[in-house]
């Protein structure tokens, strides 16, 4: 399929790039699903899933991996918790690099959750302001023209004086953006145990050679159920993907195991 020959190649320069700066990686979601199950991306996939860690200087990293992805002639698009990179010939064939943040014994990302709970005003200024100042770019269709400029002159400026604070700063003030806004609008998360992505292992698959979670039958069971094997086309992720939970689901789990110990 040439969506699958598309994709696969963009799989292939983000391999390259990830590896040249030592950047620990692996196939995630429903494309270690395809590549368990069927041994090939699942026929019907518009994208690919790759998982990393958010560690500490996020904004410089993901800065240097957009200049080496745009040299390959891609558009990337960056936020807090992921990379999305494609060919602009082919703007529905996506490889999304999802961040997780270290939680307790628990990996979260809000990936696919979060923009069903951005409602209100506030959570949506500050998740516009997150985007703008990692891409200097307004991603606003519904509103008029001279409040977009407003809002422009108001992002910039904050940009601007981002920009010229030191590395460690750059990250506290981004973990406070992304910490009000969890708190403001209690959205989900993908929550997976850590251990999951601590044990890796390499596995051929895609013409070449990948990282993938050691327990990978374990973690699809603990994603998408027991009979994760048996293909299901209409995948609703907030309501069907097991591992989707609010932080407050996950601080009882934490409770209760600490109270079993």
């Amino acid at each position: 399929m040439k969506k699958h020959v598309i994709l696969l190649k963009i799989l292939k320069n983000v391999k390259l790039v990830l590896e040249k700066h030592s950047i620990d990686y692996w196939l995630d979601c429903g494309t270690l699903l395809g590549a368990i199950r069927d041994g090939q991306l699942i026929k019907w996939d518009t994208d690919i899933d790759i998982g990393c860690w958010k560690n500490k200087n996020d904004y410089l990293i993901k800065k240097i991996l957009r200049k080496e992805f745009m040299t390959l002639g891609y558009n990337v698009y960056l936020t807090d918790y992921f990379i999305n990179i494609h060919d602009p010939k082919y703007s529905n064939y996506n490889v999304d690099i999802n961040f997780y943040s270290k939680y307790a014994n628990w990996a979260i990302t809000p990936s696919n959750c979060l923009m069903p709970y951005l409602k209100d005003p506030l959570p949506i200024f500050i998740n516009h302001l997150i985007r703008f100042i990692y891409n200097n770019r307004l991603y606003l269709k519904k509103y008029h023209s001279m409040v977009k400029y407003f809002i422009k002159i108001y992002f910039s400026l904050i940009r601007y004086i981002f920009l010229i604070l030191p590395s460690n700063w750059q990250d506290i003030f981004l973990d406070k953006l992304i910490i009000l806004r969890q708190k403001l609008t209690d959205h989900k998360n993908e929550a997976v145990e850590k251990h999951y992505f601590w044990d890796l292992v390499q596995f051929n698959v895609f013409n070449g050679t990948y990282p993938i979670p050691k327990k990978y039958r374990e973690y699809l069971t603990c994603r998408y159920g027991s009979n994760w094997e048996t293909p299901i086309q209409k995948w609703d992720n907030a309501k069907q993907d097991n591992t989707v939970k609010h932080l407050s689901e996950l601080e009882h789990i934490i409770e209760q195991t600490i109270i079993k110990e």
